[in-house]
């Protein structure tokens, strides 16, 4: 069987044009958010038609209960499936059958989706599946390997610092398919790595600036842009002491939590102003106009908590 042409897509919104032959399975990729449903995700999904083989994800979002009953989506909320990885088996990728086209999302979480697809649905190494669940739903109480943490900090680093994806995360794909890393590859990892250890520190010290507006919401304001890996490793550290984070940027807010899938959610979406997903939301507004907003959800999530 022919190898799939693998894309990485860094955002759901950014899908790239559509293969013009050949089946296609898309791997721990959201729908956009908000009307880029209607003009971005849907249009994909209405041209791929009998061509779309699967679409795999584990980020909830309001359009999914259009597609229950359409043997092409396989969606699973995260509070079921932490990583997306654990939703790939051998029994599936039998079911899919044969494709050409493999789009994933170009992180960690996809990057071992992508890998676990092209090995039958068969773990790449015995941890594989808990390494995706610590490292995509951090605090969550999972754990991940040195292995893991190693891949994912080199990720972070190129993502944050140097350049594109894409050629890491083919590499590190063929390293887990074949379970060993070729020596280049070994030595790029561990200098990713070693410098995302450093910079994380320093990106650490902005958490001595964070301010608590509410109780159950930590909050860091900075006056440039962070990045997105930047910005993604401060919110999760941030959720350890908060049930909601929230980081302004310059133009831009985002508030983030763990809690969305657990349990009652908090449809941080909602909120008039912000855009995303139920526990990852964005959107211009000041963290001081949010705040009421926020109070109301919160309240709301307590108050199911007792019931």
């Amino acid at each position: 069987m022919t190898r799939p042409k693998i894309q990485f897509v860094a955002r759901p919104n950014q899908l790239p044009a559509l293969p013009s032959t050949g089946r296609l399975v898309l791997l721990d990729i959201a729908f956009a958010a908000g009307t880029k449903y209607d003009s971005h995700t849907l249009p994909r999904i209405q041209q791929a038609g009998d061509r779309l083989a699967a679409w795999i994800d584990h980020h909830r979002h309001p359009a999914w209960p259009e597609h229950v009953g359409d043997p092409r989506f396989v969606l699973v909320p995260r509070g079921q499936a932490p990583g997306c990885p654990q939703i790939i088996t051998p029994e599936l990728v039998a079911r899919i059958g044969s494709v050409e086209h493999l789009w994933a999302h170009a992180d960690f979480d996809g990057c071992l989706s992508a890998a676990k697809f092209l090995n039958g649905g068969k773990p790449c190494y015995e941890e594989m599946d808990e390494d995706a669940r610590a490292i995509d739903s951090p605090g969550w109480g999972f754990k991940s390997s040195d292995r893991a943490l190693r891949m994912s900090r080199a990720l972070d680093q190129l993502e944050g610092t140097e350049g594109p994806l894409d050629e890491l995360l083919r590499d590190i794909i063929e390293s887990l398919l074949a379970d060993e890393e070729s020596l280049a590859l070994s030595k790029r990892l561990e200098s990713l790595s070693k410098k995302r250890i450093e910079h994380e520190a320093d990106l650490m010290d902005l958490l001595r600036q964070t301010s608590r507006p509410l109780p159950e919401v930590l909050l860091l304001e900075v006056d440039w842009e962070l990045g997105s890996a930047n910005k993604k490793m401060l919110l999760r550290a941030m959720e350890y002491d908060a049930l909601i984070a929230m980081i302004r940027e310059p133009g831009i807010t985002t508030i983030a939590t763990y809690h969305s899938e657990r349990g009652p959610g908090m449809r941080l979406s909602s909120i008039p102003g912000l855009k995303g997903l139920e526990g990852y939301a964005f959107g211009g507004p000041k963290p001081a106009k949010l705040m009421p907003e926020i109070e109301k959800i919160l309240d709301t999530y307590k108050n199911r908590g007792r019931s």
